[in-house]
């Protein structure tokens, strides 16, 4: 895309160039784009304004489950870290950010996981028929275009 004057991929030293963006931690990031990757057909994922504030070893985004248009949710704070992902009690409304997971929710090690436990069984069903050039495509631009990292 660079070839053809589509320029819009950080390089490894934006974020010294970059106002607000919060490098996150290089193996926790690629990690959570792989499970992204691997869901992007069962959820929609979003910024969040926590994320910026984290740190580099925590990802803050809203996600929310998006197989059935009829009954989409609201978005929901998910906190990803090199050891955990977790569903968060507060929203991105919320005066403060609280690290306290959902009410009975058990530890999930990633995202991945969190989805084939907390996840209907329509998200669980889409996440194992991607096509597997759709998830390394997906997981390659999101690799590149560093989002949570630069939003």
């Amino acid at each position: 895309m660079r070839e053809a004057a589509c320029d819009f991929f950080p390089d490894f030293d934006a974020h010294n160039h970059i106002d607000g963006s919060c490098p996150k931690e290089w193996v926790a990031e690629r990690h959570t784009y792989h499970a992204m990757a691997f869901l992007s057909r069962a959820y929609n994922f979003q910024w969040s304004r926590w994320n910026i504030s984290a740190g580099s070893r925590n990802i803050v985004m809203q996600i929310r489950e998006a197989v059935d248009r009829k009954r989409e949710a609201k978005f929901q704070l998910l906190h990803a870290t090199p050891q955990r992902a977790t569903i968060l009690i507060c929203n991105e409304l919320s005066q403060e950010l609280n690290l306290e997971p959902l009410a009975g929710l058990q530890f999930y090690p990633d995202l991945f996981t969190l989805n084939m436990s907390y996840g209907s069984v329509d998200a669980r069903r889409a996440a194992f028929s991607m096509k597997y050039k759709l998830v390394e495509t997906v997981f390659s631009m999101l690799q590149e275009l560093k989002l949570c990292s630069y939003s």
